[in-house]
């Protein structure tokens, strides 16, 4: 089956709740952050064994924010950065650590999907090696026809 692309109004909305989450994150704004959150929103994160990732998705505003919260509080020591690109034809965010501790990948891959109202219903972070190794933010784009 064919994907087809976003519009760039659909590809620009979802860029711009990325971008206010990870504000969010950066300023530690649990309330912007939950405003962001849908209240059913579900996290999941594949780092294939490799890092510290959850077992299984996890589910609810409160407890994905918590958990993302956190997350940043513990890279923070690592010295992130942030590039925002168009993977698969969508934006996401690639997160390099600059000097990762513990079991911290050093490249994280996160894209959210968006419900009717706008807000974040999915989070989706990749930290697999091999599977960041066939990402490319130039990605052809599918024909829809």
């Amino acid at each position: 089956r064919t994907r087809c692309p976003p519009t760039p109004e659909l590809r620009a909305r979802h860029e711009t709740a990325l971008r206010a989450f990870l504000a969010a994150l950066a300023s530690k704004d649990s309330v912007a952050l939950e405003t962001l959150l849908a209240e059913s929103v579900r996290t999941v994160t594949d780092s294939a064994g490799e890092y510290a990732a959850l077992a299984t998705p996890m589910i609810g505003r409160d407890r994905v924010a918590r958990f993302y919260l956190q997350a940043a509080s513990n890279r923070a020591a690592g010295r992130p950065s942030v590039a925002i690109r168009v993977l698969n034809g969508w934006p996401a965010a690639i997160i390099t650590l600059e000097q990762p501790v513990r079991r911290q990948a050093p490249v994280t891959v996160m894209a959210v999907s968006l419900n009717g109202d706008g807000q974040i219903e999915t989070i989706r972070t990749v930290m697999a090696h091999r599977k960041l190794a066939g990402l490319r933010g130039d990605a052809a784009e599918a024909s829809c026809d």
